[in-house]
């Protein structure tokens, strides 16, 4: 794992963890959602420390020398309302991640797609083009079925 990766990585876990601490989740579950993404990740050396209104988390890609530090990440977190919703969601996320999935939801039909996080970037492209063509097909369909034809005035009326 290159210095890149693992700050990528870092990103991605404070991220989470940030808003599964806003949203009001303990400090447990946020720093267990945070190894579950770096492990998946691949970052071997990290530290978390979480309190209830901040994270810091370190960590050292496989370049970096023994007892160095590559990318630290601080986020002061200030305390919203719970919202369970979303600690329920970024929950589920980082079981995907860890899990090498992910759910893509179409927006159109809410229909569930699930996909490798290896195929992601060339299945989405393949969704969003679906999902442009069926929408095109429905409005067009619904235009046809709405669309009338009046030759005078009295038809029009009737229309």
């Amino acid at each position: 794992m290159n210095n890149t990766e693992t700050r990528r990585a870092v990103d991605i876990a404070a991220r989470a963890g940030t808003l599964l601490l806003r949203s009001g989740s303990d400090i447990t579950r946020v720093e267990d959602t945070i190894k579950h993404i770096m492990r998946s990740f691949g970052v071997k050396k990290y530290d978390i420390f979480t309190i209830t209104n901040g994270i810091f988390l370190s960590a050292s890609s496989d370049e970096a020398p023994d007892g160095s530090c590559d990318y630290t990440r601080i986020c002061e977190v200030p305390k919203n309302s719970s919202d369970l919703y979303k600690v329920d969601l970024v929950n589920t996320l980082s079981r995907d991640i860890e899990a090498g999935k992910c759910v893509i939801v179409r927006r159109d039909t809410r229909e569930k797609i699930e996909v490798s996080l290896a195929d992601v970037a060339s299945k989405v492209p393949e969704i969003l083009e679906t999902m442009q063509k069926e929408m095109l097909e429905r409005a067009r369909a619904h235009r046809e079925e709405h669309t009338y034809e009046a030759h005078d005035y009295d038809e029009f009326k009737k229309v």
